[in-house]
């Protein structure tokens, strides 16, 4: 099949169309031609796309060239390339409007183009070709007329038009007093996106659907730790066509591990978000290009984290590999996360005031402190964010915390001078201290034979008492509570308060009952970490 003169194949087999400035733009605009994907590999699909194009475009950049030689100062040359170098969108069902593309300056070849399309549009139509209108004589009206007719093809623009790289920070700003951790996920997903759309120079109006569709197909391509790795990422469109590849042992390249799906979705949450604030700050119009976007899902084989099996449990506190813990959250968080169900950050944030006394029950208060900016560094230490309302909580600990020397602990750390359950546990970037213990803990089960990526992990506590709890004569709102979920359900709304320490201890301490365990065999040491810790505690 014989393509149009403006088609080009690529290397990948991909049609690019083409066009070639006539002279006197191609000295306005600095450049002589310009290339744009088709993002098609079909022949016919890109001999009908290119007619359209050419149909399309054709008569304006004719025009444009008239106007410049009639009037070189009638267009500024911002005006002339934001119109046909910045504009040209093809929609994923073959849809044209004004952006990007370039002509040719052979009038025979515009001619032919131009004949052929009009062909193709009436006899599709079963009309007959309209005769052509003869040209205007006077230079002058001539380009006032040009005028008028090349500003029926100039994109309408939104109020605020600004640059991706402009429009992130504005949005960013918007987002105070959001915790740490959430404002580096936007920030993370936000320099993705940018990086993906071929810079952060570009219009955040002219970011089109099929790009943002490309943008979500490509995720999944997308290495895993690829920055800290210095794997380059692409454009969505060059990924798609050429997905990254890494080195193996032997020196070959093979595919990488990728990110998972749950970080695929909340780059998508994420930009998304972004661009319903553009749509509302003017930045850009509606509809949000991701709106509706499919989510993405690591199936059946890899549902995220999944409670421990007796056996599983049995390993992890086998006294003769458990006893070999070398740091104090290494031995005591494995224990709390069992009993309590807590997430990591939670328990590796507690302070030994968190330590209390309610109903004569002995418990953990997590609480949630609120975000401030920052007066001093202790104040900035002393923050803490909860994920949720439900999140702050009291949870009775088991008689078997205590049993295996809990208070030995506390009176060895109170000795130290420390005011932290676990002083030795730095915070990060996100304002969290679970890094340490989320790391110590999967090396612990991935030592010992029972770690599985995404499955078995130190998320698997939770999971556990979530199961165990679940599985009880203990109410679901009850077991919500405990765990810090939201409660669901009809009865959720029937339970105006939280049920109290006393309550909580008896019906839920039978249900973390694990027998299989020998807890009698895990004791702790008085002053075990003491020297280690007087060394290594951190504000």
């Amino acid at each position: 099949m014989k393509l149009a003169s403006h088609l080009r194949r690529s290397r990948h087999g991909v049609f690019y169309f083409r066009i070639v400035f006539p002279q006197i733009l191609a000295t306005i605009l600095g450049q002589p031609e310009l290339n744009r994907s088709l993002s098609t590999r079909c022949p016919k699909t890109a001999r009908l796309t290119g007619y359209q194009l050419s149909g399309t475009m054709l008569p304006l950049i004719t025009r444009l060239a008239r106007l410049m030689t009639i009037d070189p100062d009638s267009l500024d040359p911002d005006s002339i390339k934001k119109l046909i170098v910045e504009g040209l969108t093809i929609g994923k069902d073959g849809s044209i409007s004004a952006a990007r593309i370039q002509t040719n300056d052979n009038p025979q070849i515009a001619q032919e183009e131009l004949k052929n399309f009009a062909l193709f549009l009436h006899a599709s139509r079963g009309e007959q070709p309209a005769s052509p209108t003869p040209p205007t004589e006077a230079l002058k009206i001539e380009a006032q007329k040009l005028k008028a007719e090349i500003t029926q093809f100039a994109p309408a623009l939104p109020t605020k038009p600004s640059t991706l790289k402009d429009a992130f920070d504005s949005y960013l700003l918007s987002k105070k007093g959001i915790a740490a951790a959430t404002k580096k996920s936007y920030t993370e997903s936000l320099e993705l996106f940018g990086m993906m759309m071929g810079g952060n120079h570009r219009m955040v109006h002219e970011i089109s659907r099929r790009e943002c569709t490309d943008f979500n197909e490509a995720l999944s391509h997308i290495p895993l730790h690829a920055k800290k790795r210095n794997i380059k990422i692409g454009t969505a469109s060059e990924i798609l066509l050429n997905p990254p590849t890494v080195l193996d042992d032997s020196g070959n390249p093979t595919s990488p591990e990728t990110i998972s799906a749950r970080t695929c979705n909340d780059h998508l949450t994420n930009v998304s978000g972004f661009f319903s604030w553009a749509i509302k700050a003017g930045r850009c119009f509606e509809p949000n290009p991701f709106e509706d976007s499919v989510r993405h899902s690591d199936g059946e084989i890899d549902g995220g984290a999944e409670a421990f099996q007796q056996e599983e449990l049995i390993k992890i506190f086998d006294s003769t590999t458990f006893m070999k813990a070398k740091r104090p959250h290494q031995f005591w968080g494995p224990l709390l996360l069992l009993f309590t169900g807590a997430r990591a950050n939670e328990i590796a944030c507690l302070d030994l005031d968190d330590i209390i006394i309610e109903n004569g029950i002995r418990c953990i208060s997590i609480k949630h402190r609120p975000r401030k900016k920052p007066d001093t560094i202790e104040h900035r230490i002393e923050t803490k964010r909860l994920k949720n309302a439900q999140s702050k909580r009291t949870i009775p600990l088991h008689p078997t915390i205590w049993e295996i020397g809990f208070d030995d602990y506390l009176a060895d750390l109170r000795s130290l001078g420390a005011t932290r359950l676990f002083p030795n546990l730095p915070m990060d970037s996100r304002e969290k201290r679970e890094r340490n213990l989320s790391r110590d803990v999967n090396n612990y089960l991935e030592k010992i034979g029972v770690h599985v990526p995404r499955t078995k992990v130190l998320h698997s506590f939770r999971d556990t008492v979530s199961d165990a709890l679940g599985t009880s004569d203990l109410d679901a709102v009850r077991a919500d509570q405990w765990t810090g979920h939201a409660p669901v359900g009809i009865k959720a709304k029937h339970y105006r308060s939280k049920a109290s320490a006393d309550v909580q201890a008896r019906d839920a301490f039978s249900a973390l009952d694990f027998p299989f365990i020998r807890f009698d065999t895990l004791k702790y040491r008085k002053g075990w970490w003491n020297e280690w810790l007087a060394k290594n505690m951190v504000p």
